[in-house]
């Protein structure tokens, strides 16, 4: 069986929890910058048609699928992985790997009702996490006291939570300024467990999940 799924170009790691975190483990242990991308399909849709985001996630160390739409469209089945996904298990498993290693973390998001939101799940469910959290946007007028920010807390992994390819851009152009071992861009990809209004988050999510897949057919029949 093929260890990878191939959406618009891009070839994600269909691979299971435990191979994730074997990765994941290694990366925030190494001094060297590792940047990960939960991949959603909204993050897909916005890639296949923005060559520099495209061509940011193939860079990435690691692409770990976070939404169970992906492997829907996959012409293999991987059960186990979308039950993983299905459940979550890869974010419960980092935070408590984490915790486990006394890492810290700094969290970056579009707005203050965002953060709030996020410390509150993470007080609720990983109360031992060592983070810092900051909810004011990464608009380019505050790269330099984000950065500052980020390094100055000594922190070993970096989750942003932002819309593609905003996340994607910020690190791009900021990789060389950071301190940090470990960069996830977390973005649609988990954003949806803090839902704002619990019917309309479903009701797009349904919407985003026939959009997507009604441009993979077009690509794939485009492809021939």
């Amino acid at each position: 069986m093929a260890k990878f799924i191939e959406v618009f170009g891009i070839k994600i790691e269909a691979y299971t929890v435990r191979e994730n975190m074997q990765f994941l483990e290694e990366f925030v242990t190494t001094d060297d910058l590792n940047i990960v991308s939960v991949v959603s399909s909204y993050m897909l849709m916005a890639a296949s048609g923005d060559k520099e985001l495209s061509d940011f996630i193939k860079s990435t160390d690691l692409r770990v699928i976070a939404d169970p739409v992906i492997f829907e469209v996959a012409e293999e089945r991987f059960e186990q992985q979308y039950g993983q996904v299905k459940k979550q298990e890869l974010e419960e498993q980092f935070l408590r790997c984490l915790i486990r290693k006394k890492k810290k973390v700094f969290y970056v998001c579009d707005n203050e009702e965002q953060r709030k939101k996020f410390e509150n799940y993470i007080q609720q469910n990983y109360s031992d996490l060592i983070i810092e959290t900051y909810g004011d946007g990464i608009e380019e007028d505050k790269t330099e006291h984000i950065i500052n920010k980020i390094n100055s807390g000594d922190a070993d992994v970096l989750l942003l939570n932002f819309h593609s390819p905003q996340q994607e851009n910020f690190i791009n152009n900021n990789k060389h300024l950071l301190h940090v071992r470990l960069c996830v861009c977390m973005g649609d990809g988990i954003r949806s467990k803090y839902p704002v209004g619990l019917r309309i988050s479903k009701l797009k999510g349904l919407l985003d999940q026939t959009l997507f897949k009604r441009k993979i057919m077009k690509y794939n029949e485009s492809d021939r």
